[in-house]
């Protein structure tokens, strides 16, 4: 069968791979978080720096024992690397998912003791936003009252009599 004109025999280039650009963007945030240039995490990976630029772009998929690896580096679950469920999340969570790991390390009493903590700073934020939002309108109501008159603009100044 003859060619139709402008047909081209050269298969279509895939489209863009959506996993390979979401854990592409979430290993480039990661690196930089760190504080690492893509030469030094290509080194710790263990793989290429071309091959690691082709993950950050997205144009590749990083096979599972390099998701692993970078998982372990960047102290995070793989979940945050390959999915969409924490998409919103931010990248501010790695650092405290890194404290949470840390506290791990306190042993029984001392996560005990950091758990107390963060439970008393919940408690007394929860606190004052209620003691706040109950008392800041009577409170700003008695300032207006009791704040005196500012005169008004001169009428020499703008012009009118």
């Amino acid at each position: 069968m003859p060619k139709k004109a402008g047909a081209s025999s050269a298969p279509p280039k895939p489209g863009p791979k959506p996993l390979a650009q979401l854990i592409g963007r979430r290993i480039r945030e990661l690196r930089t978080e760190k504080g690492w240039t893509i030469r030094e995490l290509s080194g710790k990976l263990g793989v290429p720096l071309t091959t690691l630029t082709g993950y950050e772009k997205g144009r590749s998929e990083p096979p599972l024992r390099t998701i692993l690896k970078a998982a372990r580096l960047f102290e995070v679950p793989v979940e945050l690397l390959v999915s969409d469920e924490t998409a919103g999340a931010s990248f501010v969570d790695a650092a405290l998912l890194d404290r949470l790991r840390r506290m791990q390390a306190l042993g029984e009493p001392g996560k005990n003791a950091a758990v107390a903590i963060l439970d008393a700073l919940l408690s007394l934020r929860k606190a004052l936003e209620t003691n706040l939002r109950e008392n800041a309108p009577a409170a700003f109501s008695e300032i207006r009252t009791r704040a005196p008159r500012l005169p008004g603009p001169k009428s020499k100044l703008h012009g009118t009599r």
